[in-house]
């Protein structure tokens, strides 16, 4: 037997199951087209992320991984924000891109020295360290959470699935 709950019309729910960069991904499209200019009011948009590992970075990109483990991708060729390239019918320039964060965080300083430190040292050809994407993912999605509309915007729930017992 199901049972639903009613919902008020003038409220929408999401959950977003997996809050690695996918998700993330879906919840900046999400904050980019309620925040656009000239937007019609949007209802009340509940969010829930929901991610056992650190949300934005997820189980790869987890900021807390040895930094040996490098990306397979240069500097330059990643970002969880669509540029300028990608055609779409709501704002594309939301966020920095991973290289611009590091050149930015370079200059300003970060609370993860490890990434400054890499940023500091480091080229658009380099390969970095995954954990440093990682943290790079957690601020995009502070950034994306900036954004969605209150007192409803986003929340990230970190939850560990429930235990299974043996056998099963």
């Amino acid at each position: 037997m199901t049972h639903t709950a009613a919902v008020p019309d003038d409220e929408v729910h999401l959950v977003v199951v997996g809050g690695g960069p996918r998700g993330l991904s879906v919840l900046e499209r999400v904050a980019a087209r309620v925040a656009r200019p000239g937007a019609d009011p949007a209802p009340e948009l509940r969010i829930a992320l929901v991610e056992p590992h650190p949300a934005g970075a997820g189980k790869v990109w987890r900021p807390e991984q040895p930094a040996e483990l490098l990306m397979n991708t240069m500097s330059a060729d990643n970002t969880v924000f669509p540029d300028a390239s990608v055609r779409l019918d709501s704002p594309v320039e939301t966020g920095p891109t991973f290289l611009r964060w590091l050149r930015r965080i370079a200059v300003e300083g970060h609370r993860d020295p490890g990434a400054v430190e890499f940023a500091r040292s480091s080229t658009e050809r380099d390969y970095a360290p995954r954990r440093v994407y990682g943290t790079y993912l957690v601020d995009a999605l502070a950034a994306v959470r900036s954004r969605l509309p209150r007192p409803g915007g986003g929340s990230a729930a970190r939850r560990r699935p429930p235990a299974r017992e043996p056998g099963s």
